[in-house]
C-alpha cells in the first residue's frame, strides 16, 4: 500500500511539473502586452511576459519607501494620499521566484519557464496560425488557476507582420508630462498626481495608426509596478494599443547592479531590429535623459532599419547644439528631428 501510494505522489508531482503549478489564492499575475512575429507563412512565435507576485501587509516597509522618496503622507490630500497607496503598494508586494504558470492559449495547454528573482517571466511559445482566433490582429490568453479560483489573469498578443512600420516610443516626457530632471516634480507626477498627456502626441500617434501596417511599442526604464497605471493612463488618453516592455524592478537587483537602467532600453531595441529584419522604425523619445544618445548609437548599428529619430524638447536645446552634435554624429541630418510641438511631426510616417 505504501508503494502505491509513493508511486501515485511520484506521478502526481510529475504531473503538476509538466503543466506548471496553479496559482495559490493569495499569488497574483499582471501579463504585460506582447507581440507574436511570424516564424513562416503558417506558424507565429508569440512573446509571453509577465509578473507574478504576493500581496503582503508591510506597513515598516510602507513607511521606509514613503521616505525615501521624501514624502510625508500627513501633508497630502485626500486624493494624493489614494493615489500615492494606489502606485507605491506593487513596490511593496512580495515577488514569486521560480514560480511556473500554465496558459490556455489557442485550446492548448502551455508551461512557461519559470520566473526569476524579480518574480518576472519570459517565454516564447510557437502557434499555428490556423489554431489562433485572432480579433484586431491580436489573441489572448489566460493563467489557468486551479478550481474553485474564480479570478481571471489575462493577457494579449499583438501579431506583426514581418514587414510595415513600428513606432517605439518612450513615455516620461514623451507622451507624458514627468519633469524627470526635477526629482520633486518627477516624483509627485509619478505617485501624487493624475498623469497628464504630453499635448497633441495621443491625436499624432492616433493618426499614424489610421495606417494598419504601423505597430506600436511602448519602451520605458520605469519599474514594470507601474504598469497598470500607465496601462490606464494610455487607455484613458486614447494611445493607440501596443507592447509594454518596462523594467523588472526589485530592491535587491537595484542597489546591487546600478547599470540595469541604463541598459533596459537598449537591450530592448536590438531585439526588435533582429526580431524584425525587415521592419521600418521610427523612435520617439524626449531630451530629458539619454533617447538621443541610444537612438543615435541604435542607428549607427543598423542604417537602414531606422526611418526617423523623433526627439520631444524639453531641455530647450536646439538641433543646433553641440550636444545633438556629437550624439548624432554622422547620421544622415534628414532622418532626425527635434520638436516641441507635435505637429511638426505629423506627416513624417506618411514621407516615405
Amino acid at each position: 500500500m505504501s508503494r502505491y501510494f509513493f508511486t501515485a505522489a511520484i506521478f502526481l508531482a510529475t504531473l503538476i511539473s509538466a503543466f506548471g503549478s496553479p496559482l495559490k489564492s493569495d499569488e497574483m499575475v499582471v501579463f504585460f502586452p506582447g507581440y507574436g512575429s511570424r516564424v513562416d507563412a503558417h506558424t507565429w512565435e508569440l512573446d509571453v511576459r509577465g509578473w507574478i507576485f504576493e500581496w503582503e501587509r508591510r506597513p515598516g516597509v510602507s513607511t521606509a519607501f514613503n521616505k525615501l522618496l521624501g514624502i510625508d503622507k500627513r501633508a497630502l490630500s485626500t486624493e494624493e494620499r489614494a493615489l500615492l497607496n494606489a502606485r507605491t503598494k506593487l513596490f511593496l508586494v512580495d515577488a514569486e521566484r521560480n514560480k511556473r504558470l500554465s496558459i490556455h492559449i489557442a485550446g492548448r495547454v502551455y508551461e512557461l519557464k519559470p520566473s526569476d528573482v524579480t518574480g518576472h517571466f519570459s517565454d516564447k511559445i510557437t502557434i499555428a496560425d490556423s489554431e489562433m482566433v485572432k480579433v484586431n490582429n491580436s489573441v489572448s490568453f489566460h493563467a489557468i488557476t486551479k478550481p474553485g479560483d474564480t479570478r481571471t489573469f489575462a493577457g494579449t498578443i499583438q501579431l506583426i507582420e514581418p514587414e510595415g512600420l513600428s513606432v517605439i516610443s518612450d513615455l516620461d516626457d514623451t507622451i507624458k508630462v514627468s519633469n524627470v530632471l526635477d526629482r520633486k516634480k518627477l516624483l509627485q507626477n509619478t505617485f501624487l498626481k493624475p498623469f497628464e498627456p504630453a499635448a497633441g502626441m495621443s491625436a499624432l500617434y492616433q493618426g499614424w495608426a489610421t495606417n494598419s501596417s504601423v505597430s506600436f511599442h511602448y519602451l520605458s526604464a520605469s519599474p514594470s509596478q507601474l504598469y497598470t497605471p500607465l496601462a490606464e493612463f494610455l487607455a484613458d488618453h486614447n494611445f493607440p494599443l501596443g507592447s509594454f516592455h518596462l523594467r523588472a524592478f526589485n530592491w535587491r537587483t537595484e542597489f546591487q547592479n546600478h547599470s540595469v537602467p541604463k541598459k533596459h532600453k537598449p537591450a530592448v531595441l536590438e531585439n526588435f531590429m533582429k526580431k524584425f529584419p525587415k521592419r521600418r522604425f521610427i523612435l520617439v523619445g524626449d531630451s530629458g535623459e539619454s533617447d538621443p544618445e541610444i537612438y543615435a548609437d541604435l542607428t549607427r548599428k543598423f542604417p537602414e532599419r531606422i526611418e526617423h529619430i523623433l526627439i520631444r524638447d524639453v531641455t530647450g536645446e536646439s538641433a543646433e547644439s553641440a550636444r545633438y552634435r556629437e550624439a548624432f554624429t554622422s547620421i544622415d541630418p534628414a532622418i532626425w528631428s527635434i520638436f516641441k510641438d507635435p505637429s511638426e511631426i505629423a506627416r513624417i510616417p506618411a514621407e516615405k
